[in-house]
């Protein structure tokens, strides 16, 4: 398996010694040293440091951070619906210096998970004018029992369903996360890339710089002893100055994809940091090819794990299930309403005494409630809006499948398509260097001149820009492989 390196800076290397000889450029940020993790003991940012910081400090990645935690709270919320429930009430009516009556109740309530609510109680009335129907024995009245849908209800009810909600909204939550830092680390590696490109940009100029100036140099005192024209020397100048244009757009760049990287880089305490001269991304000559054939493979595993775990589209398949909740919810209210409940009485129920009556099956108090809408109209509504909204769920999920599908295809024929134009480049800038070496060793014996030593100088200057070029695109092209199979953030 041949593996493919970027080494056209290599070339530059073994051509000029001077493109190491940048100076020193120890690591630091705006903010202080101690904010910086990883990066701090080296002169050279890697993206994965930035993706550290990015994945510390960032707005957007601590908003992301609190997705789980409100997926929780409404976990907790939904949970809520099952605690029991202490409930009393007490009441006295005094008119014309007489009391009419004193009515108290104290009980506990119990929902339970198969839709029974579970309930006992204890009651007592005193008073002159107390409603015969109302009317208890003199130590109060003791209840225990139960309310049970037969119907709607019976198999599912709200509060099971906002459970279920509940908890489908916590796995949407940690895809949701998931999704935002994919995102996240995509827009910060991009513009990485581009701030690694500046600064090797600038490194190729520089070199170049230095190459014109010991040439002008030479030129002049080559001219002053005779032995050179002095229009080579008016050509060695313009030659040195339209390089150092180069030099400083190639800076301007520089600056500019600084400040986009900077905004992705965050203190722990809230506040941005600045990336200064300082700090300098990796130089290309540092980064290796995949191996041929890796994107292949690569483009197979994604697209048999798209479906099952792209954080979009499991975002997606917990919304249909939670649609599926919602519409069992309102099938069910298609039935009849029909609750029975059913109590145990206790006559002299007091408590701690130990002559009260136990409860007994031959004392007790039931009843039934029935209704049902004689048309329907509005559960049917209901029903057929939800199944809707499952069909629209459905068809954007196939869309969003075959967008994903799409989109791991044309990443993955990028980097073929770049693996072989970064061959082509390699092999041409070192034959470009191999042609200003053979144009100096001419112009050393009087066959060459100045003039096609420059020009083919530009074209090896040029082709190198050009591989610069390539070498950042093809890692932008392999992180959107992974960035578009959603695993460009894994949650662990």
């Amino acid at each position: 398996m041949l593996l493919i390196v970027i080494s056209s800076m290599r070339f530059c290397l073994a051509f000029l010694s001077v493109f190491a000889c940048c100076g020193p450029w120890p690591c630091l940020l705006g903010q202080p040293v101690s904010s910086l993790i990883a990066v701090t003991d080296t002169t050279v940012c890697t993206l994965n440091d930035v993706f550290a910081l990015v994945e510390a400090h960032h707005p957007i990645a601590r908003q992301a951070a609190l997705m789980p935690a409100r997926a929780q709270a409404t976990l907790r919320m939904a949970r809520g619906g099952f605690d029991p429930k202490v409930y009393g009430s007490y009441g006295q009516k005094y008119f014309d210096k007489k009391e009419y009556y004193t009515t108290g109740e104290g009980g506990l309530k119990i929902p339970t998970w198969i839709g029974a609510d579970i309930k006992a109680a204890y009651e007592w009335n005193d008073g002159v004018y107390i409603n015969p129907e109302d009317k208890l024995p003199g130590g109060g009245l003791g209840t225990i029992g139960a309310s049970i849908p037969l119907a709607q209800g019976l198999l599912i009810d709200q509060r099971r369903t906002t459970l279920r909600q509940a908890k489908i909204f916590a796995q949407t939550a940690e895809a949701r996360q998931w999704s935002m830092l994919n995102d996240l680390y995509m827009e910060a590696a991009k513009n990485y890339w581009e701030w690694a490109l500046a600064y090797n940009t600038i490194q190729l100029y520089r070199s170049s710089v230095v190459i014109a100036r010991q040439r002008l140099d030479g030129v002049k005192q080559m001219f002053l002893v005779g032995d050179e024209p002095g229009i080579d020397t008016l050509e060695a100048n313009i030659q040195l100055q339209t390089r150092m244009l180069g030099l400083s757009d190639a800076r301007l760049d520089y600056q500019k994809s600084t400040l986009n990287v900077s905004n992705f880089l965050w203190a722990s305490d809230g506040m941005p940091l600045e990336i200064t001269e300082r700090l300098h991304p990796i130089a290309f000559s540092d980064t290796s090819m995949m191996e041929r054939g890796n994107a292949a493979l690569l483009l197979d595993a994604y697209l048999g794990r798209v479906e099952e775990n792209h954080p979009d589209i499991r975002q997606l398949r917990y919304a249909l299930a939670d649609l599926e909740a919602e519409r069992r919810m309102k099938v069910e209210k298609l039935k009849p309403k029909i609750n029975a409940n059913y109590n145990l009485l206790s006559e002299q129920f007091t408590f701690g005494d130990a002559r009260s009556t136990a409860f007994s099956p031959n004392n007790y108090k039931w009843g039934l409630e029935v209704s049902f809408p004689l048309y329907l109209r509005e559960e049917r509504g209901n029903v057929a809006l939800t199944r809707l909204k499952m069909r629209e769920t459905e068809l954007k999920q196939s869309q969003k499948i075959l967008e994903i599908s799409n989109k791991l295809r044309s990443y993955a024929a990028e980097v073929n398509f770049l693996t072989e134009q970064i061959l082509l480049y390699e092999s041409a800038v070192a034959g470009y260097l191999t042609l200003v070496r053979a144009e100096e060793s001419k112009f050393q014996i009087g066959e060459s001149s100045l003039f096609l030593i420059n020009a083919r100088e530009l074209k090896w200057i040029e082709a190198c820009e050009k591989l610069l070029t390539l070498q950042a695109k093809y890692q932008k092209a392999t992180l959107g492989m992974r960035w578009a199979a959603g695993n460009l953030y894994e949650l662990e």
